[in-house]
């Protein structure tokens, strides 16, 4: 049976990050049975009997769910979700994960790493597509990415924001380091 490890409490996060060490190493190419989107950035996928979330590197893409529940939706963030799974469903007929070398994110619950569909016969990582029609933003938070990545990224949101597309369309809203004005 499966376990969905993204609600485990707090406190079993040193048994979850064993989980994730055990089965997985940095740099680690891999392709899993299927991928499930959670939102602009984040897919769950099964394996080894558990259900793993993968954080794609390097980029933000509007918050779907918050913690308050009063709160809506950031804007873009459903857009952000119906892209990456109809790049994934629709438009791609194989996937691939690279694992960052530092393999777990910030929460300690997540993989870290780059997603890549195969469209026509070539693996194109679904981060510079998110980038390059505004549905995510470069987020330099955390040195995550190679300096010849960092300027890739910022090329492909600087050309998103010049063209007003997504998440650039409404004035003020993207702030920097990669996050967004949660009062709009």
């Amino acid at each position: 049976m499966e376990r969905n490890l993204n609600t485990e409490p707090s406190q079993k996060k040193l048994r979850i990050r064993t989980l994730i060490t055990d089965h997985f190493k940095p740099s680690q190419i891999f392709s899993p049975p299927s991928l499930e989107v959670v939102d602009g950035d984040t897919v769950k996928f099964p394996m080894y009997g558990h259900t793993f979330y993968l954080r794609i590197t390097g980029v933000n893409a509007p918050e779907l769910y918050s913690a308050n529940a009063h709160k809506s939706p950031q804007p873009f963030s459903q857009e952000a979700k119906d892209r990456l799974g109809q790049l994934l469903l629709d438009e791609a007929s194989n996937w691939k994960i690279v694992l960052h070398e530092r393999l777990i994110d910030g929460t300690g619950i997540r993989l870290l790493g780059y997603l890549f569909v195969e469209k026509d016969g070539e693996f194109v990582n679904v981060s510079h597509i998110l980038l390059a029609e505004g549905l995510a933003v470069p987020y330099m938070m955390e040195q995550r990415l190679t300096l010849e990545e960092q300027l890739e990224y910022q090329d492909l949101a600087y050309e998103a924001e010049r063209l007003r597309l997504g998440v650039y369309s409404i004035r003020g809203y993207v702030t920097e380091f990669g996050r967004f004005n949660e009062d709009i």
